[in-house]
């Protein structure tokens, strides 16, 4: 239970942040979704936690890995994006995140 009470936190800061750049970031509303309870434990499916909905039109790349330096903009714009909060268990310095955010990205994106 106390898992499920961090993640809302931490959804509910960002969740904050955002409404506090609106403009910065051309935004028209930050929706939080209703969350399963056991979503935070779960980890072989997810969902959004988040859904941003521009003030104007964003331009999007295609998928790309934070690092990539050659993103590719064809055009394509969107009025939506959502952000899946995740929260990891255990020793930081034994998990390779970086191998695990790549495995969800493809997951994500293929």
């Amino acid at each position: 239970h106390l898992w499920q009470k961090i993640h809302e936190s931490i959804t509910m800061d960002i969740v904050q942040v955002f409404d506090q750049e609106l403009d910065a970031l051309e935004i028209e509303s930050v929706q939080k979704e209703t969350i399963h309870p056991r979503k935070s434990y779960k980890m072989n499916s997810s969902c959004a936690d988040l859904v941003l909905f521009a003030a104007y039109k964003w331009s999007v790349s295609k998928p790309s890995l934070l690092h990539d330096t050659k993103d590719d903009y064809d055009g394509n714009t969107t009025n939506k994006y959502w952000l899946d909060i995740q929260l990891r268990w255990g020793d930081f310095d034994s998990h390779d995140i970086e191998r695990y955010a790549r495995a969800k990205f493809l997951d994500y994106t293929t």
